[in-house]
This record gives structure tokens, C-alpha cells and sequence, in this order.
């Protein structure tokens, strides 16, 4: 729905996870499922239009962190190899970069990448340690 008021409307149509405008407000990005099971990267202008994936990113499987900003997306893909890296999707020159290699792996069922909007911090989350701890109850009713 505006910002200003009104009624909403549905954007996409086919499905979409975890969607982020554009900084000008005129695009909004998200994931999406693909038959393959991952999550590739689409766009649909905010008043309505075509889904289209992002021609640049279908090689990857964007986790849930990611992020927009002026200059482009920053993102976290799944991969089968380690360290995952943090890569930057440049608008200007619709290429892919390696921003920084992590040390471990990020947390993969939560949003694990925070922008600052200026684009000038990214902060990440990594997994330090997964513990899980079983207890022998006796005479529990």
C-alpha cells in the first residue's frame, strides 16, 4: 500500500520471500524459489509489472541475508564450499564482486547480513559453536 495512504495491492504473484525496496522506492527486490529448491534473486516494480529474475545473480542461492542499497545488493550465497563469502552486485557495472571471505559459517535460518544505509557498514553473524543438549528427566508427569 502508499506510503501516503490507500489501498494495498498484490506486487508478485508467483510467490516471493523476504522482499526490500529499492532505495529510489520504485523497485522491490526478493527471493524466490526455484524448482532446483534455492533461492534465486527477483525485482517487480512497486506499481505492479513484470517478475523478472535478476539476470546477474542466477548462479547463486541467496541465503536469507541480503541487502539493498544505493549502489546494489549485497548478499550471502549458499555454497558448498568453505568459508562462504559476502558478495557485492554492483548496479553500474552489473557485475558480481567478492567482498570478504567469512571465518565460519553464517546462521542460515535467520537473516544474517544488516547494511547501514549509507553503505558504508556490514555487519555479519556467524556460527561459533552449535550445541544441542539432551536431559534425562525422571518422574516427570
Amino acid at each position: 500500500m502508499p506510503a501516503t495512504g490507500g489501498a494495498a495491492f498484490q506486487v508478485t504473484h508467483h510467490g516471493a520471500y523476504e522482499g526490500r525496496p529499492s532505495p529510489d522506492g520504485r523497485i522491490v527486490y526478493y527471493t524466490k524459489s526455484t524448482s532446483a529448491g534455492c533461492c534465486n534473486m527477483w525485482s517487480v516494480p512497486v506499481g505492479g509489472g513484470p517478475e523478472l529474475p535478476v539476470p546477474e545473480l542466477p548462479q547463486f542461492s541467496i541465503s536469507r541475508s541480503w541487502g539493498v542499497i544505493r549502489d546494489g545488493i549485497y548478499f550471502i550465497a549458499r555454497e558448498n564450499q568453505t568459508p562462504q563469502s559476502v558478495r557485492f552486485f554492483r548496479f553500474g557495472t552489473r557485475r558480481v564482486d567478492t567482498i570478504l571471505r567469512l571465518e565460519k559459517d553464517p546462521g542460515w535460518i535467520f537473516p544474517a547480513l544488516a547494511l547501514s544505509s549509507d553503505g558504508r557498514r556490514l555487519l555479519t553473524v556467524q556460527t561459533d559453536r552449535e550445541v544441542n543438549d539432551l536431559m534425562m528427566i525422571t518422574n516427570f508427569r
